[in-house]
């Protein structure tokens, strides 16, 4: 289901022609949404169902949840949630005919309950089908969605990216991407990536990282040092980031101290200047920063 009319490895030039230091974060770490289970089916009901039900709960209790939602219609299933995900999933015909009275027997709020039925309706109405998933601008998309109860903007640009493998998706209001940009423009890649569960990066390659030929350097238009942690200092901020008065001091401020005004690091406007430079391929480099920002996956 999912639109695969995109290059990998262009979008990656792409990126390093922009910034040298992609190479190294490439060869580290896989592009898993744009990389991993592209043959595998796709079930838009499902992916957009449990998106649903994940929202404002832990991991392990959506996923809990989800069980619970699949094995009341699939009673045979083990009544312990195995390691992997069942393959069985409600049809939008069944969960479209169930009362939300039942779903809250089985762990669903009143609300969430009310958001699974009006999705599946939404299906069985033929307002969502996965051609239309597929056709769809990003506009249409965002529109087509926030119309059901439950879905907002930040489940259509998640949807977008690990779902649909849309590759320009900014989602400006996601913390962890904004808190990635911050770190990222002030050079904290590398700590970010020896820190991270899945990656090994060794001392040694590091400083080769770090201590790149002059030849590289030229090539890229860029010049690496050191701050006083050790960490690699940004290449220079795009210019769109410099125009709208963002520099090194002010994401350093940031890192330290969010906004007031919502609590944020980083406005819409400064995400979209700080990426400004990786359009058309923008999903790619968000899906980066969360790594960057400093959890495990």
């Amino acid at each position: 289901m999912p639109s695969t009319n995109w290059n990998l490895n262009e979008i990656k030039k792409h990126y390093i022609h922009q910034d040298y230091r992609w190479s190294s974060i490439f060869d580290a770490v896989p592009c898993k949404p744009f990389e991993q289970g592209l043959d595998k089916p796709i079930n838009p009901f499902r992916v957009i169902c449990e998106s649903i039900l994940a929202q404002q709960i832990s991991y392990k209790a959506s996923k809990a949840v989800c069980y619970k939602f699949i094995r009341y219609f699939y009673p045979h299933l083990p009544e312990k949630r195995e390691k992997d995900d069942p393959e069985e999933f409600p049809t939008p015909e069944q969960v479209a005919n169930t009362e939300v009275s039942r779903l809250r027997e089985i762990g669903f709020s009143v609300r969430k309950g009310e958001y699974a039925v009006g999705l599946a309706q939404a299906f069985v109405r033929g307002e969502i089908t996965p051609r239309k998933l597929i056709e769809a601008s990003d506009e249409e998309l965002m529109e087509m969605l926030t119309n059901i109860r439950g879905i907002g903007p930040w489940t259509v640009h998640m949807l977008s990216i690990f779902m649909l493998r849309r590759v320009d998706i900014l989602p400006p209001a996601d913390l962890g991407v904004q808190l990635g940009l911050v770190k990222f423009w002030l050079g904290h890649e590398l700590k970010a990536a020896k820190n991270h569960g899945h990656i090994d990066v060794s001392d040694e390659k590091q400083n080769e990282m770090i201590n790149q030929n002059d030849d590289i350097r030229s090539a890229q238009q860029s010049v690496t040092s050191l701050d006083s942690n050790g960490a690699v200092k940004a290449v220079p901020l795009p210019k769109e980031a410099l125009e709208i008065g963002l520099k090194e001091s002010v994401l350093r401020e940031r890192l330290k101290k969010r906004l007031k005004k919502g609590n944020i690091y980083l406005t819409a406007k400064e995400c979209e200047a700080l990426t400004a430079n990786w359009r058309p391929y923008r999903s790619i480099g968000v899906y980066y920063m969360w790594i960057i920002k400093g959890d495990k996956e």
